[in-house]
């Protein structure tokens, strides 16, 4: 696993806790709003860092190996044809 990934996601997890903590019991106005919009972007975060992009390295490393497709033809044949 990648140690930088697993850092972030840490701090992410660690600071959501520590700040729905505080936001709890400090009770200010606003404090459930605010929680749920901590809650979605600890949602998003984790998304990211532990699922999304190790799907997109795994992406970028296939299409970086794979054999260009030739095409038949070029850009500037698809647009003469298509002129009006």
């Amino acid at each position: 696993m990648n140690t930088q990934r697993f850092g972030i996601a840490l701090l992410i997890i660690v600071g959501f806790f520590a700040v729905l903590a505080y936001m709890i019991w400090s009770s200010h106005v606003g404090t459930d709003l605010m929680v749920g919009a901590l809650i979605s972007a600890f949602a998003l975060a984790t998304k990211y860092f532990l699922d999304s992009s190790p799907g997109s390295d795994k992406k970028t490393d296939l299409l970086a190996r794979a054999q260009p497709v030739p095409s038949e033809f070029s850009i500037k044949d698809t647009l003469e044809r298509n002129k009006p």
